[in-house]
């Protein structure tokens, strides 16, 4: 199954299909890797094979790019600061932009850690905070047995909080 068609991954290991991983320490050709040269050219195997199988290319870095802190809040009874943060990718408001939701602990200064989690369902369906934007971006339609969520691929707030946990 390509990847585009797996936006929301499986949760469910009884639905993976019989595999077995190549082995790693072993190039392409069958060679063995026996030392840190032969790692090397293995690894630059296994990032083409990332590349052509799972994630693609990764584009040049943008020059024009820009960030706007939208909005900022308190989140989680005080514990956290909720941001909010466009991407502009060209620079312009009009143009190509990612949105980026942020929950940073309220009472440490200076450079903390942060999970990622890119997902194609809009920040608002990660958790149920009312102060979450509501993406204006398509967004992947809710599977058919989902209640209560509009058919279309637009977001609302009956999508708010809907992935915040594996079902």
């Amino acid at each position: 199954m390509p990847a585009s068609a797996q936006l929301d991954g499986n949760s469910d290991e009884v639905r993976v299909g019989a595999y077995t991983l190549p082995p790693v320490l072993t190039m392409a050709n069958g060679r063995p890797v026996t030392d840190a040269r032969g790692w090397r050219e293995r690894r630059a195997e296994l990032v083409r094979l990332f590349e052509q199988s799972i994630y693609g290319v990764a584009p040049a870095p943008l020059r024009q790019q820009r960030y706007v802190i939208d909005e900022q809040g308190a989140a989680f009874g005080g514990l956290a600061v909720r941001r909010q943060v466009t991407i502009l990718l060209d620079g312009r408001r009009d143009g190509p932009q990612m949105r980026v939701l942020l929950y940073l602990p309220a009472h440490m200064t200076g450079r903390v850690p942060v999970f990622v989690g890119p997902n194609f369902h809009g920040n608002q369906a990660v958790a149920a905070d009312p102060a979450i934007a509501i993406t204006p971006n398509w967004v992947t339609p809710p599977p058919a047995s989902a209640k209560a969520a509009p058919p279309c691929s637009r977001a609302g707030s009956t999508r708010r909080n809907g992935r915040s946990r594996r079902s």
